[in-house]
């Protein structure tokens, strides 16, 4: 229970009196021999069965329960205070979560326990109780026997609090006790499950949370009472490294995945983010000297471990290797981070910390450049899976391990030195922007590139993504041969390049002034202000695709083009009328229609032609009685629908909006309207040559995977888009939907479809002063489905295919080129680098043996830094401490002001840029005040070289 039913007037209560009640409390349940019962309930394993498929969600609620209990009731009373957020308040919080319940001491108050860990005591009952029991045993079997539970108790959601629990507690009590008795170390090494428990606890649970609490407790238990002098726990904690590092190869095997790419729950699935967090915290607390001795025989070890010593510069070496040949996992949409190149980046940097050799030697400082080229090598046609750290996590650990690398190393900050110089050098980029921040124009996590919106092209931004995402006819633009003679040469060609960029581009979004200044219609260029209907743009765009080649008008014609036929049945004759027409969308009437298929009704009903109405047969010559009905004789792979929103008002003379509710399905069956369902075969006559007959095994079913929208009234408004992914197999097969709204792209539950496509009412309720009442409001939405874009199902494809795609080479090394600059500035303007730049620039000097040494080159680098990429920079919230360190430097280096003067004497760029092109008044003065100060820092040795002689104080001397 909590403390306010152990104490329930602890809320008006002094100290003196929570303290009392404590004790009072404490003792009355020790001498009830209560303790003792929970004790003997818990070592009796009853709550344990004894084969693992009969575990229960209850029975580990049961455990978790009794483990709570045995934790509150053996902690000291002095130390309640202390114990309270783990053992009377956890419920899993992190830290900065939980919320002291009661006024008491302060954990540090209660002095020392463990290094800076304050660990809770245990009381002497306790203690006396557990002497020559099974408890530890008992305790490392429930910390991680779960891990094999039967499937159908994993799969369960609501006992991932119990396990958790369970852990938390097991491992809370055996800290403490290890805190109060030296032999619970002493035990725990000699048991024979050390090695199994600690594996499974740090790499198997399948569940990180508890991962994370089994790891948290090992490592309080590893780290506490180093500082008390007991060889134990020192002997103890190069133990637990040791054991540790016999599981790295099992780490390194734990691979990440995608979230499509597991079948089970998410949460359930083994990691190695824990272990090497734990790893790099033993690793950081050993001291070298231990490191180079025997493990101490006190502890009585088995094994090799007695004469094995930990040797450090091995494990750099090691580490080194294993990153090195470690393959490319990272991904840069952040769907999948390497976990395991991370922890080795983290566990190097740890080991280096303590200077083996392996850092000062040649082969450290080839695995410098190394780790170097791990965060800058680019990506390119060739390799585009680089660099190898592509998630902020593992950045960041590479980052860390490079400064460690050169912390104390003359020579390995001089290479280091080096290569980032050469990375602010105006001759290695192209002039930065000013406001310059990458990361706000990088192209969406979902992986697609939108459209910029030049004025009013929305409709053309709709248009060219719904065609993009249709892979047939994606494919089939890319393969188009381009020459002087086609019609719409340079259409094709702007087309290509667009697609292109929508399919390879790291950018968040295409610019298409260029397509916009090539397409024609009506025989006048794009005007990027002026609206244009999206039906009409989309006719007139794949019309000139269709006249383009002989290829692509068979891919027209396959994907999009239709036939209807209007078909008169003559009653007093044999003889029947077909006419044909082609379509590329179909017109559907909304208003005074209720959903797709009223209106396709409306299309194919049929009427009777007879009275004054009635028929002259072209074959008879004379008037005959007849029905006329139009049908769809040809059905496209893509079916495109126009739904008739504007309507034409003959009292007000102008154009309105038709804004009424109009449905449609996911899937669409247009059986009941084709030839053959509605006029029979044997209906059929000779009036209408077929041009080749329809495959009898052809579906007529259509599932949505389009939607274009329109926003606002007839005069003018918005076009956007909702699109299904049907190129990649996994997320055609998952019903993945994503808004494109011009450069704007992102996921779309297609559970909102009609909400926000069906057009209709909206109810909201609005506040009414008069009747001081809530009132209900109803308005028509402004947003409706413009145009419906259908794909025949193929049975064969029901789960998807993959499609690969020809694009030109000479297409894909343009747009490679622009991605290679891009994401070199990508990587340079972001916060993580900015501060190891920092580091590189700042503290790392005063960490080499003769800092003065290098005073020159820190200076060259922090001053290039700061004024060829950090002043170009958005974001830059440490500007001002920049400038006080370049202002330090300068001060205690007068060939560093010399330099840079002379920088500018040989070289006006930075001058023009700065005083003269950046619009930021405030770097200008920066820039200003910092030549004054270097000039006044030289003045009192150089104005010798340019002043006459009296000159020194400004004046001429009056002799």
């Amino acid at each position: 229970g909590s403390y306010s039913d152990l104490y329930p007037d602890s809320d008006d209560s002094s100290e003196d009196q929570i303290e009392n009640s404590k004790n009072t409390w404490s003792c009355k349940f020790v001498s009830s021999g209560g303790l003792q019962l929970l004790l003997e309930i818990f070592n009796s394993g009853i709550l344990e069965p004894k084969d693992q498929e009969s575990w229960t969600v209850w029975q580990l609620d049961c455990l978790a329960c009794l483990l709570k209990l045995i934790c509150q009731f053996a902690v000291d009373p002095a130390d309640l205070d202390l114990a309270y957020h783990d053992v009377f308040s956890w419920s899993g919080l992190a830290d900065s979560q939980r919320k002291r319940a009661w006024p008491g001491k302060s954990r540090k108050s209660t002095g020392e326990h463990g290094k800076g860990l304050h660990i809770p005591r245990l009381t002497e009952v306790f203690l006396s109780l557990v002497q020559s029991t099974n408890l530890i045993q008992r305790l490392i079997n429930v910390a991680y026997t779960y891990d094999n539970l039967a499937h159908r108790v994993l799969k369960a959601q609501s006992d991932h609090r119990s396990r958790h629990e369970v852990t938390h507690y097991s491992m809370w009590l055996l800290v403490s006790w290890a805190h109060c008795s030296s032999t619970v170390k002493s035990s725990l090494a000699d048991s024979d499950h050390l090695h199994d428990w600690l594996k499974k606890l740090t790499l198997l649970v399948p569940e990180p949370a508890v991962r994370h609490e089994a790891c948290n407790g090992l490592y309080k238990l590893s780290l506490s009472g180093l500082e008390g002098g007991e060889s134990i726990n020192r002997s103890f904690l190069l133990l637990a490294a040791s054991t540790l590092l016999k599981f790295l190869p099992d780490a390194q095997a734990l691979k990440p995945l995608r979230v499509e790419d597991y079948e089970e729950d998410p949460l359930l699935r083994t990691g190695c983010k824990e272990y090497f967090w734990l790893l790099c915290k033993l690793i950081d607390n050993i001291h070298v000297k231990d490191a180079s001795q025997k493990v101490s025989p006190s502890l009585s070890l088995t094994g090799s471990l007695q004469t094995t010593l930990l040797d450090l510069d091995a494990l750099a070496r090691h580490l080194a290797d294993c990153i090195r040949s470690r393959e490319i996992l990272d991904q840069q949409d952040g769907n999948i981070e390497d976990d395991g190149l991370t922890g080795l980046l983290r566990l190097a940097t740890s080991v280096l910390k303590h200077k083996p050799p392996f850092k000062f030697s040649r082969e450290g400082q080839e695995f410098l450049r190394d780790v170097h080229n791990l965060l800058f090598l680019l990506p390119s046609l060739a390799d585009r899976a680089q660099p190898k750290c592509k998630s902020h996590s593992a950045r960041a650990a590479a980052y860390d391990l490079l400064v460690e690398m050169v912390k104390g190393s003359v020579e390995n900050y001089r290479l280091l030195h080096n290569w980032v110089m050469s990375q602010h050098m105006q001759s290695s980029h192209a002039p930065y922007k000013w406001d310059y921040w990458p990361h706000d124009d990088v192209r969406a996590e979902c992986r697609f590139v939108g459209l910029t919106n030049l004025g009013a092209t929305c409709y053309m931004a709709s248009t060219i993504q719904q065609l993009y995402m249709i892979p047939e006819a994606r494919q089939a633009v890319f393969t188009a041969k381009y020459s002087e003679e086609i019609k719409h040469k340079t259409t094709l060609l702007e087309l290509q390049k667009m697609f292109t960029y929508l399919m390879e581009s790291e950018r968040k979004a295409y610019n298409p002034r260029p397509f916009c200044k090539t397409y024609t219609m009506d025989k006048q260029p794009l005007n990027t202000g002026e609206q244009k209907d999206m039906t009409e743009f989309f006719t007139d765009l794949i019309t000139k695709i269709e006249e383009m080649s002989q290829e692509l008008k068979n891919t027209v014609k396959t994907l999009f083009g239709g036939v209807i036929t209007n078909n008169v049945v003559s009653l007093d004759c044999d003889h029947v009328s077909q006419t044909a027409e082609e379509f590329y969308t179909v017109r559907c009437q909304v208003a005074d229609m209720k959903n797709i298929y009223e209106s396709l009704d409306e299309v194919t009903i049929k009427d009777t032609l007879e009275g004054d109405n009635m028929y002259t047969c072209s074959q008879c010559g004379k008037k005959v009685r007849a029905e006329k009905r139009a049908c769809f004789k040809k059905l496209p792979r893509i079916l495109s629908f126009n739904t008739m929103r504007y309507t034409f008002n003959m009292v007000t003379m102008m154009k309105e909006k038709v804004n009424t509710h109009f449905s449609f399905p996911l899937r669409l069956d247009m059986t009941p309207y084709t030839e053959d369902f509605l006029m029979g075969k044997g209906e059929r006559k000779e009036g209408f040559k077929d041009e080749g007959e329809p495959n009898v095994n052809e579906s007529y079913e259509y599932d949505l995977i389009g939607v274009t929208v329109h926003t606002g009234t007839a005069d003018g408004g918005h076009y956007y888009s909702f699109i299904r992914d049907i190129v990649n197999p996994h997320a055609y097969k998952n019903n993945k939907w994503y808004l494109f709204n011009d450069a704007e792209v992102k996921p779309f539950d297609s559970a909102q479809l009609a909400s926000e496509c069906f057009g209709g009412e909206m109810t909201t309720k609005t506040y009414d002063s008069v009747t001081d009442k809530f009132m209900d409001f109803s308005f028509e939405k402004t947003h409706s489905a413009y145009m419906l874009f259908y794909k025949r199902v193929e049975l064969e494809e029901e789960n998807g295919k993959d499609f690969s795609f020809d694009v030109s080479p000479d297409l894909l090394e343009w747009i490679w080129h622009d991605n290679m600059q891009f994401l070199q500035d990508k990587n340079i303007f972001e916060h993580t680098y900015f501060g190891f730049m920092w580091q590189l620039c700042s503290s790392i000097p005063s960490t080499l043996p003769d800092p003065k040494a290098v005073s020159l080159m820190t200076a060259k680098l922090s001053t290039s830094f700061v004024l060829e990429t950090f002043i170009h920079s958005k974001e830059k919230p440490t500007m001002l401490q920049w400038i006080e360190l370049l202002t330090k430097q300068f001060n205690n280096s007068q060939a560093a002001c010399e330099w840079f003067l002379d920088r500018m004497a040989d070289d006006n760029w930075w001058p023009m840029q700065i005083l003269i092109k950046c619009p930021n008044q405030i770097v200008r003065q920066m820039f200003q005040r910092l030549c004054i100060h270097v000039i006044q820092r030289l003045r009192p040795v150089h104005a010798h070289l340019y002043l006459q002689p009296g000159m020194e104080d400004g004046y001429v001397s009056a002799e």
